[in-house]
């Protein structure tokens, strides 16, 4: 019993640096710093990990009074930025549509915007039903001017 506490404490204590690793400045490759400062020129990091599970490094910083994470893959490549959001925030062409939708009997789960390189700025909407045994869970992704893309199941 106590190799098996042990084992437990010893793993709890590990896990969270198995996932993320924060780092210094001169830690990051060159081309991560040099990506973010073009993709997000006017703000500072405040900090910085590397993602193992992701392959990525991850910054963050804040605008308009968001907080924001951006992910860059090792050679600078940007992935995205995303910020959670409060529901009341979503534009009303997205409620709309969420409203009228087959999913909104559904438990809307998270909101969040998410700036990428390809779409722009998108939303995402977390939704899900059904008992833990048997639970749905789809994301609704939105653009920037709340006209719908696509549903997207969760796994």
């Amino acid at each position: 019993m106590q190799n098996y506490t042990l084992s437990l404490l010893l793993f709890l204590c590990i896990a969270p640096f198995a996932m993320s690793q924060k780092l210094e400045k001169s830690e990051l490759p060159k081309e991560v710093s040099a990506s973010f400062q073009k993709t997000h020129p006017e703000h500072f990091p405040y900090e910085w990990k590397y993602v193992r599970k992701k392959n990525a490094y991850k910054a963050y910083f804040i605008t308009e009074g968001k907080k924001y994470k951006s992910y860059f893959k090792p050679n600078g490549d940007w992935i995205y930025a995303k910020s959670k959001m409060a529901k009341e925030e979503l534009p009303e062409k997205i409620w709309k549509h969420y409203y009228e939708s087959e999913w909104f009997d559904w438990k809307l789960k998270k909101t969040q915007v998410r700036l990428t390189p390809d779409c722009g700025t998108i939303y995402i909407l977390n939704v899900k039903r059904g008992k833990k045994s048997s639970k749905e869970k789809i994301k609704l992704i939105y653009t920037e001017k709340g006209n719908f893309l696509k549903s997207q199941k969760k796994y």
